[in-house]
């Protein structure tokens, strides 16, 4: 009997184990394809997230994707259409066919699940990284763009807010028609995202002898389970404002 009682014991503190576990798996934050899902974005007119029965992004707005076990190719109404060629959960290459544009295609290189480099024809965006999160990207094409970021060491970083503050050099037109919406749904397919949340990005643009910089400074409010539901950002010559919002499953 005290046998029996001391199975019990050890069975409903490993329950209470893999319990809190799933619960750290699935709040939202740096978590791959735990996460928790992205129903509504509030940028760019706002967006609708729907998933079909195996977690996977089928709808968002207009655009609709098909999935394979290799490829997820999306079409949209308006922008045409692109298809992504996977390698377990992440992108390697994206073929894209937008209105009034040539098939144009995309790579990315990993070092492991980490993002180092994307080409897109003449375009070139490089990767740095310092420890667990990114703190250069270097973009070079008909201008030179270096990107610097610095992070919040007491906020857990998400996959998704990455990809949105980093999505003006990311991706090059015409990249960034659609495919923003299924990086958004699901950001591991780009790779492992930063350890903590970004707190700035500076940004130095040069194109000939035109030098440009510029730094924003980004602050977050938090749903009750720690995933951001507002982004803040803030210029130098600009007062803070709310620049997206975001929902997610409960």
């Amino acid at each position: 009997m005290k046998k029996l009682l001391s199975y019990s014991i050890i069975l409903m503190t490993l329950c209470a184990l893999v319990s809190c576990s799933n619960d750290d798996d699935n709040d939202g934050g740096n978590s791959g394809i735990t996460a928790k899902k992205l129903l509504y974005f509030g940028g760019f007119g706002g967006t609708n997230f729907i998933y079909n029965d195996k977690g996977k992004l089928e709808k968002a707005n207009d655009m609709t994707c098909i999935w394979t076990d290799n490829s997820v190719e999306c079409d949209t109404e308006r922008d045409g259409k692109f298809t992504a060629l996977l390698s377990g959960d992440k992108i390697l290459r994206i073929s894209c066919e937008s209105a009034g544009n040539p098939s144009k295609s995309l790579s990315i290189e990993y070092s492991g699940d980490r993002r180092t480099k994307m080409t897109a024809y003449d375009q070139t965006q490089t990767y740095k990284w310092d420890g667990d999160n990114i703190t250069e990207i270097n973009y070079s094409g008909y201008e030179n763009i270096k990107e610097t970021y610095t992070y919040y060491p007491d906020k857990k970083g998400n996959g998704t807010i990455d990809l949105l503050l980093m999505r003006d050099d990311i991706l090059p037109y015409p990249f960034n028609i659609g495919i923003e919406k299924l990086i958004y749904a699901h950001s591991w397919l780009f790779g492992k995202g930063n350890k903590n949340l970004i707190k700035s990005i500076t940004t130095q643009t040069t194109r000939g002898n035109y030098v440009k910089k510029e730094i924003v400074n980004y602050t977050y409010e938090f749903d009750t389970n720690g995933n951001p539901i507002k982004v803040y950002a803030q210029t130098d010559d600009n007062d803070l404002y709310a620049r997206y919002t975001l929902l997610w499953e409960l």
